[in-house]
């Protein structure tokens, strides 16, 4: 399984610019954004991705330069030396790249050429052998793309099928198996919303926000999370500065957006607004102006990528557009906590619980599951009890939720059992966890007997008598009561409490496991009459 931190910024069109930019919750306004070794040429609009086997570099693909040319280079910045290295140039000078990066491979998708048209183009880049290849054609032509890469897959969603304005967000999600190198049209749950999004990979989670829309220039309000080892989509707080073309990035605990084409007006309205959102609360929460915004307004600069060289965690953000056909080489960082980690974990309690109850009852025991890890799970579950226990199903969890496990234990006819559950994280089968269940029968079955009476109110009945050694018993017609013995000549006594008429009912032992005798009703209406009994389990005093 593919365990990584990946970063695709889908984006734009030639003819608006993208823009990216990254923004830090725990940042100090005093330390604001520094600069490290510009671009070896100013960009924007470019494919950007992380490899989860070093994270301590990010890369750069194509993308617009002055006056709106398209860039063909490629590049990797090394953050513990400061430096930019020129690589294998791309097939053709392209914009919005969508890029992904596994197993020493990177992988690009689609893009723009010039805003005159989209590709369907797929290359793969041998990370080791500096060299690229031509990949199956997508299903599609499409720029701006997200691009994740999850358990031996990657995943096209959304982007767009327009080079300009009007614009066509897509909201399909396209399928790839690398070992097989086939790709599966619609292979997935689309997105709930056509926008063309900034996007961010987390381990299998992959992060759309804001965007532009086929209604330019009203950007989108969303953010949505796709996990890809699930194929469900879920919905977040709203983005409600609505910029598109931004730098998204993503830590520990926050995720950034910074810059971006602000909400209305034309296409190239950057800003430098840096706004950050707690997505270990996700669903809940609110995204969070902060105060170091980025010291130029700019669109474009989607290398929004984390960092933890130089000590500590920071975001990017890289190049950009700051005005029609003007961009900007700077690569800048902000103090930023720890990136985004792939782990798993989970909590399971209470540890022990206690239940009583009849032989044949069922107890329901509720237990509380809570995934601790940073990425959605799924659980085996095993159980080891002598008594019939059955577990609930459990769905994937999301990072940090809980959710109740429910537990029956019928009791069977035995002093106690000790049920353990244990669930095992499928992430990790490392980790997992376990509650222990004690259940004891407040009884022991000593006897049933089957009956049949009649009334003289023209009333019959029939049922079984589970008789148990508190002196309590149970009828299946429905109901129970007390029973025992009258001495000389002994006789059963059975006494309905609450339910059948609190019917009084004495059997004298007839022998060869047959009791007959007379039953009476104790409610006040005089109904008497006869009933008749068979031992089928057990043995009583004849």
């Amino acid at each position: 399984m593919s365990r990584l931190l990946r970063l695709s910024l889908p984006l734009l069109l030639a003819c608006l610019v993208l823009g990216a930019v990254i923004s830090r919750a725990g940042a100090s306004p005093e330390v604001g954004w520094t600069a490290a070794t510009p671009l070896p040429l100013p960009t924007g609009i470019y494919g950007t991705v992380q490899c989860p086997d070093n994270p301590e570099s990010f890369y750069v693909l194509g993308g617009m330069t002055t006056g709106n040319v398209a860039v063909i280079g490629f590049h990797r910045y090394d953050v513990g030396t400061d430096t930019w290295t020129a690589l294998a140039p791309y097939s053709q000078a392209l914009s919005a790249v969508a890029l992904a990066c596994d197993d020493g491979v990177i992988y690009a998708a689609g893009g723009a050429v010039l805003g005159v048209l989209t590709t369907n183009t797929f290359y793969q880049y041998d990370i080791a052998g500096d060299s690229w290849a031509m990949g199956p054609t997508l299903p599609r032509f499409v720029q701006g793309a997200g691009l994740g890469v999850w358990d031996g897959h990657l995943y096209l969603v959304g982007g767009d099928n327009a080079p300009a304005i009007p614009l066509d967000p897509e909201t399909q999600v396209d399928r790839y198996d690398i070992a097989a190198g086939v790709w599966e049209a619609n292979w997935g749950e689309p997105m709930p919303e056509a926008t063309l999004a900034t996007v961010v990979q987390a381990g299998p989670f992959l992060y759309f926000v804001g965007g532009y829309t086929e209604a330019h220039p009203q950007n989108a309000d969303v953010a949505l999370r796709y996990d890809m080892a699930h194929d469900r989509w879920s919905a977040g707080p709203s983005f409600t500065n609505q910029r598109a073309a931004f730098g998204l990035s993503i830590t520990g605990q926050y995720l950034y957006a910074a810059g971006g084409d602000a909400n209305g007006g034309g296409a190239w309205d950057a800003s430098p607004a840096v706004e950050v959102l707690d997505w270990t609360a996700w669903p809940d929460g609110s995204w969070e102006t902060v105060l170091n915004q980025l010291p130029t307004a700019v669109l474009g600069n989607t290398a929004g990528a984390c960092t933890e060289a130089m000590a500590g965690g920071k975001v990017w953000s890289v190049g950009g557009s700051v005005s029609s056909g003007s961009y900007v080489s700077d690569a800048l960082y902000l103090a930023a906590e720890p990136c985004y980690q792939l782990t798993y974990g989970l909590a399971l309690g209470p540890e022990q619980q206690n239940g009583q109850g009849l032989p044949g009852a069922d107890i329901v025991y509720e237990l509380t599951l809570t995934n601790t890890g940073s990425a959605p799970d799924s659980y085996a579950v095993d159980v080891a009890a002598n008594w019939p226990t059955v577990v609930s199903p459990i769905e994937p969890v999301d990072p940090y939720d809980s959710v109740t496990v429910l537990v029956t234990v019928s009791v069977q006819n035995a002093p106690e059992d000790v049920a353990t559950i244990t669930l095992t994280s499928m992430g990790d089968p490392a980790q997992s966890a376990s509650a222990t269940l004690v259940t004891s029968a407040s009884a022991l079955e000593l006897a049933t007997v089957s009956y049949q009476f009649v009334m003289n109110d023209g009333s019959a009945g029939s049922g079984v008598y589970t008789l148990y050694d508190n002196a309590s018993f149970a009828d299946s017609a429905g109901g129970g009561g007390l029973w025992g013995y009258l001495a000389g000549p002994p006789r059963l006594r059975l006494l309905h409490q609450g339910s059948q008429c609190n019917a009084f009912s004495l059997g004298f032992f007839r022998g060869g496991g047959v009791i007959g005798g007379s039953r009476l009703c104790t409610n006040g209406s005089g109904v008497a009459g006869l009933w008749r009994g068979n031992l089928v389990t057990g043995a009583l005093g004849e």
